[in-house]
């Protein structure tokens, strides 16, 4: 794609979103593309002829500069905390825009019912879109899995996150509801309820919660939990990326239930999970319900001193999480939260209805 290709690629993404650029700034975005510097751009352009360099550098190109990056941020191709727009960096970001248009799904209506908006995950035969409901009012927001010439095992994971949804969905707001369990063609499809909100892992910064916050958001997620473990299911996959901040009534909600496991199932099917980083010693290869417990423990622990899962210490005899020196909450909390984070399983809680009962 040449520089007016992309110059006009990024005109319809902005008309797209109600934005327009005035000439001289189209002008600048052009000689930009082709790794033009203010100076030879001036003579080159009627739109700039008449400015002073001085006047491009200062005045116009930074406010060009600001206005892409505002409209980006919100259009989340930008990372807020980390990036801006500029005539270094323009190139990569409008490619970044076609890539990410050409991934998005055009006019596919699954079922005659979803229509889908957006791609939110492709992994090998698994596919997740973001789409509508066409056959409810209002149109809600639901996410559609995908699952393409599925193999006995990854069928019966999708069956066992159906089963898990339809029980709970009904039983809790904070946890998505299951709309649809079918097959189509050489497909397999779960529809569930999409929960509007930010996973905690955007909310996360560098600045720690206080223990009250983080006592609030313990309740929130334990609550959810002894739901989940009352219902004989463990989650397997509690993060920071799987816990939503609700946009309705700010609660926290659990979402993300491919690792789920049954224990009221008897199977030789194991759905195979990635370990992550607040993931329980034990999790592959004999799962608790305290191993959700040990990974939400260390996200309060997160929480509370704003430092990442892999900086935390260990003790070197009991590999228990040692609490970093610079959370201040007091003895009784901090034995709790040492005590759901204990290496060895059998030392923790063993249900989160134990833990809500003494914060």
């Amino acid at each position: 794609m040449n520089h007016e290709e992309m110059l006009n690629f990024l005109l319809e993404f902005l008309s797209s979103n109600n934005e327009t650029l005035e000439d001289i700034q189209q002008d600048i975005i052009r000689g930009s593309l082709q790794g033009m510097t203010y100076e030879t751009m001036q003579p080159q352009y009627s739109t700039l002829r008449y400015r002073s360099i001085e006047t491009i550098k200062k005045i116009d190109a930074p406010k060009l500069w600001q206005k892409l990056t505002n409209i980006f941020i919100k259009a989340e191709v930008l990372d807020p905390k980390k990036e801006k727009v500029g005539k270094k960096n323009l190139i990569i970001i409008i490619e970044r825009l076609i890539n990410g248009s050409e991934r998005k799904p055009k006019s596919i209506v699954i079922n005659n019912q979803y229509q889908v908006i957006d791609t939110l995950q492709k992994h090998d035969l698994e596919t997740i879109y973001l789409a509508y409901n066409l056959h409810l009012l209002n149109k809600p927001k639901c996410v559609v899995k995908q699952l393409e010439n599925a193999s006995p095992r990854s069928t019966k994971k999708l069956e066992r996150q159906a089963r898990v949804l339809e029980n709970l969905g009904t039983k809790s707001d904070r946890v998505p509801q299951l709309y649809a369990y079918f097959q189509a063609e050489n497909y397999f499809y779960l529809i569930s309820e999409y929960l509007e909100g930010q996973p905690l892992s955007k909310v996360i910064n560098n600045t720690p919660w206080s223990e009250s916050e983080v006592i609030l958001f313990l309740q929130d997620v334990l609550e959810i939990l002894d739901l989940v473990h009352q219902n004989n299911a463990i989650h397997r996959c509690i993060t920071p990326d799987n816990l939503i901040c609700q946009e309705s009534d700010k609660r926290i909600a659990l979402v993300n239930f491919d690792a789920v496991k049954c224990l009221d199932i008897s199977s030789n099917f194991t759905s195979a999970i990635t370990v992550n980083n607040y993931a329980a010693p034990e999790l592959i290869i004999a799962p608790q319900p305290c191993s959700d417990l040990y990974s939400l423990g260390k996200i309060a622990i997160q929480l509370l001193s704003a430092l990442p899962p892999k900086q935390l210490r260990v003790n070197p005899h009991t590999l228990d999480i040692v609490l970093p020196d610079n959370i201040r909450v007091n003895s009784h909390f901090a034995t709790i939260l040492q005590r759901m984070t204990c290496y060895d399983f059998k030392q923790r809680y063993q249900s989160a209805r134990e833990i809500l009962e003494i914060l």
